[in-house]
C-alpha cells in the first residue's frame, strides 16, 4: 500500500511532495509524518490521501503533548483503536487494501511513534521545538492562542481579546481557532481530562507569572471575547514575552512589532555663521518627531495630558508612549 514513488502521490512534481517523497526515502516512518506535516493540498492518489489522514490522526494527538515524559507503556502517544476502526470502514478502493486491518494501522502507528521519540532525543532538543521545526504549522495546533486584534468601529473600546485554541487543520493546511470555551465541550467527560488539562497548563503558567491573566482565569472572562480599552491592550502586549515563555501562543496587530516611539530632535538653525559664537549656540530647535513626521504643539499637549504610558492613537496608527520622558524634554 505504501510506495515510494511518485505514483503514489499522482505524479506531482510539486515542492512539498518532493520533500514527502524524499523523506520516505529515510523511511516509512519519517514518510508518514512527512505526508501529515505537508503543507497545503495537493494531488494524490487513494492510497496517499488515507495514509495522509492516518499520519494526520497521530500528528494532531501528539502536538497535544506537553513532552516526552508523556510517555506510556512505550508509547509516547497511544493509539485511539476506536478511530482507527472507522477510518478502515471508510478506506476507498486502493492497492493493498485487502491487507488493511486493525493490526496493521497499529503497527504502523508504533513504528511512527517509536520514529518521533527517537529523532526528537538524537536532536537534543524538546517536543514543542522539535515539532516547531519538523511541522511549523502543526505546532499551533492543541495549543492556546490570545488574540489581540483591531475594534476600529469601537472608539471607546478599540481592541478586541479573544483566547481560543487550534484543534486542526483545514484541508486547505490552514490552522483552524476555535473559542477557548469549546475546549470545555469538546474535552468534556473523565475520558478528555487529560487531554484538557495539557492545554490548559500553559495558561495556568501564564498566570502565575501575570496579573491580567489570573484576573481572566478568575473571573472566567478568558472563556469570551472582550472589548478592550488601549490601557488593556498595552498591559497584554507588554507580556507577550512572558506569556510566550509560559506556552501561551500570541497573534496581535503587525504595527506592535515595528512600532514607532515619538523621538527628540535637535534641528541646528539655517542661518550659516562662520564663528561659534553665542547666537550660533543658541540657534537651534528642539522637536518631536514620529518617523519623519513631526508632531505639532497640539499633538504634544494631547500626549502629555494622556493618562500615564502606553498605547496612544496617533497619525493615524497607535504609538507607545512614555510620558515621563517626553515630559524631561
Amino acid at each position: 500500500m505504501l510506495r515510494k514513488d511518485t505514483e503514489v502521490l499522482g505524479g506531482s512534481s510539486d515542492s512539498s511532495v518532493r520533500a514527502v517523497l524524499a523523506a520516505f526515502q529515510k523511511g516509512q516512518a519519517p514518510g508518514l509524518f512527512a505526508l501529515a506535516a505537508a503543507k497545503g493540498s495537493f494531488e494524490q492518489s487513494a492510497s496517499a490521501g488515507f495514509f495522509r489522514t492516518f499520519s494526520t490522526v497521530y500528528l494532531s494527538g501528539l502536538c497535544k503533548i506537553q513532552s516526552l515524559e508523556n510517555q506510556q507503556n512505550g508509547y509516547l502517544l497511544e493509539a485511539p483503536h476506536s478511530e482507527l476502526e472507522r477510518l478502515i470502514l471508510a478506506a476507498p478502493p486502493m492497492s493493498g487494501a485487502e491487507y488493511l486491518n486493525l493490526d496493521c494501522l497499529l503497527k504502523l502507528w508504533q513504528d511512527l511513534d517509536s520514529w518521533v521519540q527517537k529523532d526528537v532525543a538524537a536532536q537534543d532538543t524538546n517536543l514543542a521545538d522539535w515539532l516547531k521545526a519538523k511541522a511549523p504549522l502543526w505546532h499551533q495546533v492543541g495549543r492556546v492562542c490570545f488574540h489581540l486584534a483591531e475594534n476600529k468601529r469601537d472608539p471607546d473600546y478599540p481592541f478586541a481579546f479573544m483566547a481560543t485554541y487550534a484543534p486542526g487543520l483545514s484541508s486547505g493546511g490552514k490552522v483552524q481557532y476555535q473559542p477557548l470555551s469549546q475546549a470545555l465541550k469538546e474535552y468534556a467527560g473523565e475520558g478528555n481530562k487529560d487531554a484538557l488539562i495539557s492545554l490548559l497548563t500553559p495558561v495556568q503558567l501564564a498566570a502565575e507569572k501575570s496579573a491580567l491573566v489570573r484576573q481572566m482565569v478568575e473571573s472566567k472572562e478568558i472563556y469570551h471575547a472582550l472589548r478592550w480599552t488601549p490601557e488593556e491592550a498595552y498591559a497584554l502586549l507588554k507580556e507577550v514575552p512572558l506569556l510566550e515563555e509560559s506556552g501561551v501562543l500570541v497573534r496581535m496587530p503587525d504595527w506592535w512589532q515595528h512600532r514607532q516611539k515619538p523621538r527628540v530632535t535637535v534641528t541646528i538653525g539655517e542661518k550659516r555663521k562662520n564663528t561659534l559664537g553665542l547666537d550660533a549656540m543658541l540657534d537651534f530647535q528642539i522637536a518631536l518627531s514620529l518617523g519623519e513626521d513631526k508632531l505639532t504643539e497640539g499633538e504634544l499637549k494631547q500626549i502629555l495630558a494622556s493618562s500615564g504610558d502606553g498605547l496612544f492613537f496617533l497619525k493615524g496608527q497607535w504609538v507607545e508612549i512614555n510620558r515621563d520622558k517626553l515630559a524631561k524634554h
